[in-house]
C-alpha cells in the first residue's frame, strides 16, 4: 500500500519520493510526521489522549512507509525528535513505541518532571545504543544532517538551564527547547516549537540574522500561537514594544517573512490560543495573511517534490462515501456558455467556471447539506497563493452552484460534501488550469 494517499496523490506519486509532512490535528498540543524523499520517517514530538488515540494510530499506520528492515517489512520511526521534555510533547510515548518502534531519538537534554509518560520516554531512550541517542547540538550555520536530500539546520540556543522540579516555570522549561530549519531545494520550513522571544533575540537572530536560513516558506508558529515567541508572557498582557522594550521581540517575524504560517491548536475560547496580538503579527508578516490553525482545516498535509514545486491540502479532501447505494451525486462543471469540462481536464486561464451538483436516486428528494470548499496549488509567481476557502456567503448563487474565475496556473481542487442522516458523501474534482 503506497503511502502517498489522498489528497496528496492529487498532486504527486510515490515514485517521484517527495518531501511529505503531516501537520496532525491534536488540538492544542502538537505532532508532526515528517517523511522525507528516502523514505526516513521522522516524528517530531507526539501527544495522544484517550479521544484521539484511534485517529493518531490509524493516520499513522496510514502514512508511515513499510521497508524491510532486517528480514521483515516494518513500519519504524527511525527519528524521534523530543523538542523538549513537557509531557504533552512526550505523552503516550509507549504506545507510538509499540505500534512503530523507535529507532533513534534527537533530545535537548532539557530535564523534564516526573510523569508516567516522561518516565516512559526516559526508559525508552536508555534502552536506545548510545550512537543512536543523540542530544542536539548548539547553533550553528553549518548543516547538522542532511537526510535524503534535506539539510537540517539545528538552531538551538547555546545556553543550558538545569531545573530543579520545584524551580520548574513556564519559560523555563522552553528555553532549551529544540528548533530546526528543514531546507528542500531552496525550500525552507522553520520548525519553532515552544521557543520564546529572548531565545530569538539574544541567540538564533544574532548567529543567523545575516544567513538565508530563517527567512522560511512556511513556519509552524511558536506554542500554539502564544504571546510567549513576541514577549514575556509570564509579565506582559500585550505585545508592546514601546510599553516594555526590555522584554518584547518583534524582528525575527519580518525576517522569517513566511509564504505560510501554521498554528496547532484546539478551542479559542478555552485555551486563549492563538493569542489575539500574536496573530496579528503573523498576518502582517505572511504572504497574503495565509495562517492556517489545525482547528479550522484539521490535520494538514505538505509537500515538496523534485521539481521545485510544494503546496498544501487538507487530509479531508479525498473521496468518502457512507450511504445506501441508491444515494448519489456528480459535480458538473461548465463554462458561462455551458461548455462541460471533466475532473483533470485542462482549462485555459481566464474561464468563468460554474460547478453544480447533480443528484441521483433518493438525494433528489432529501434535500441534504451541501458543503464546498477549495484547496489551491500554484506554480512559479504564484506559489503565494495557496488558499484554502469555503464558499463565500456572499456568493449569491443557489446552494446547489458554486462559481470559480480562472485566474491562476496549475492545479485546484474542489470539495463537495453532501451530507443528511445517515448519508455522507464527499468528492473531489480536480481541475487543471494552464496558460
Amino acid at each position: 500500500m503506497s503511502y502517498i494517499d489522498e489528497p496528496l496523490s492529487f498532486y504527486v506519486k510515490e515514485q517521484e519520493n517527495p518531501f511529505v509532512f503531516h501537520f496532525l490535528d491534536v488540538w492544542e498540543w502538537l505532532m508532526i510526521l515528517i517523511i522525507f524523499p528516502d523514505k526516513t520517517t521522522m516524528l517530531y514530538d507526539c501527544n495522544i489522549i484517550d479521544d484521539n488515540q484511534e485517529y493518531i494510530l490509524d493516520y499513522l499506520n496510514k502514512h508511515i512507509p513499510s521497508r524491510v528492515i532486517g528480514w521483515e517489512l516494518r513500519k519504524n520511526i527511525d527519528i524521534f525528535v523530543n523538542s523538549h521534555r513537557d509531557q504533552d510533547h512526550l505523552r503516550w510515548i509507549k504506545e507510538i513505541n509499540k505500534n512503530f518502534p523507535i529507532l533513534s531519538i534527537w533530545d535537548s537534554d532539557q530535564s523534564g518532571n516526573s510523569s508516567n509518560d516522561y518516565i516512559d520516554y526516559m526508559t525508552i531512550k536508555r534502552n536506545l545504543a548510545k550512537d543512536w541517542n543523540v542530544f542536539m547540538p548548539t547553533a550553528s550555520i553549518n548543516v547538522y544532517q542532511t537526510i535524503g536530500g534535506v539539510n537540517i539546520f539545528c538552531l538551538n540556543p547555546d545556553k543550558l538551564i538545569d531545573i530543579s522540579e520545584d524551580e520548574t516555570t513556564d519559560k523555563e522549561t522552553h528555553v532549551k527547547c529544540i528548533v530546526l530549519s528543514l531546507e528542500y531545494l531552496w525550500k525552507k520550513l522553520l520548525l519553532t516549537w515552544d521557543s520564546w522571544y529572548d531565545v530569538w533575540r539574544d541567540y538564533i537572530i544574532p548567529n543567523f540574522n545575516d544567513q538565508w536560513i530563517i527567512k522560511s516558506d512556511i513556519l509552524v508558529a511558536s506554542h500554539h500561537g502564544s504571546r510567549s515567541f513576541f514577549t514575556d508572557s509570564q509579565n506582559n498582557e500585550d505585545i508592546d514594544i514601546e510599553e516594555n522594550p526590555d522584554n518584547t521581540y518583534i524582528e525575527h517575524i519580518s525576517i522569517i517573512n513566511p509564504d505560510f504560517t501554521i498554528i496547532s491548536c484546539g478551542d479559542y475560547e478555552k485555551n486563549h490560543l492563538p493569542n489575539n496580538s500574536a496573530l496579528k503579527l503573523y498576518k502582517e508578516n505572511t504572504s497574503n495573511k495565509q495562517i492556517y490553525t489545525t482547528k479550522g482545516k484539521w490535520t494538514l498535509q505538505w509537500f515538496f517534490n523534485g521539481y521545485w514545486n510544494w503546496s498544501v491540502v487538507p487530509s479531508r479532501f479525498k473521496k468518502r462515501r457512507i450511504a445506501p447505494t441508491n444515494f448519489d451525486f456528480e459535480i458538473i462543471c461548465k463554462t458561462e456558455d455551458w461548455v462541460p469540462y471533466f475532473t483533470w481536464d485542462q482549462i485555459q486561464i481566464w474561464k468563468k467556471l460554474e460547478f453544480s451538483i447533480q443528484t441521483k436516486w433518493g438525494l433528489a428528494n432529501i434535500k441534504p447539506d451541501v458543503y464546498r470548499e477549495v484547496s489551491n496549488w500554484w506554480l512559479w509567481e504564484h506559489t503565494d497563493h495557496d488558499e484554502i476557502y469555503y464558499k463565500s456567503t456572499e456568493e449569491k448563487t443557489p446552494r446547489d452552484k458554486f462559481k470559480r474565475d480562472v485566474s491562476y496556473i496549475w492545479k485546484h481542487l474542489l470539495r463537495c460534501r453532501v451530507k443528511k442522516s445517515s448519508t455522507d458523501i464527499t468528492k473531489i474534482f480536480v481541475v487543471n488550469w494552464i496558460n
